[in-house]
């Protein structure tokens, strides 16, 4: 199994239809493809976690990186695991902000580009500290 963390901007600020279809369109093809994850709308940014055999998650994130509705896009983190860690959902969804990302995770300030800058495993920290506090509002599929 292999885990990849990265963040993007949207090419513009997605109103709640267009995310619907997005959530849609890929929940689809996170099942037929065995893909799990979380994904994180933050005001116009992405901050999603996805899962599952390595060679399908390598294509896939080359594939989200040149999709044109995205730019930006930084692997924060990647990983071999043993098992993953959200096995129950082919993508689990919130929408928040910046201050609540804030409060939610403890940081003092966080940015677009202080969170674009997180190093390794604190990019997995960050998300599920985010999880936990927000676990009965996070839309699971």
């Amino acid at each position: 199994m292999y885990r990849i963390i990265y963040m993007g901007s949207s090419v513009k600020l997605l109103e709640e239809n267009e995310i619907d279809s997005l959530l849609k369109h890929s929940r689809r093809s996170n099942i037929n493809n065995h893909i799990t994850g979380v994904l994180l709308y933050i005001v116009g940014d992405f901050l999603q976690v996805i899962e599952g055999e390595e060679d399908v998650i390598i294509s896939l994130f080359e594939k989200i990186k040149k999709d044109s509705r995205h730019k930006g896009i930084i692997c924060l983190f990647s990983e071999n695991v043993k098992e993953k860690q959200f096995s129950d959902w082919s993508m689990g969804f919130h929408m928040t902000n910046y201050e609540k990302l804030i409060k939610d995770t403890g940081y003092d300030t966080l940015s677009r580009i202080e969170l674009a800058n997180i190093e390794d495993k604190t990019a997995s920290i960050l998300l599920n500290t985010f999880i936990k506090s927000n676990k009965d509002s996070i839309t699971f599929w």
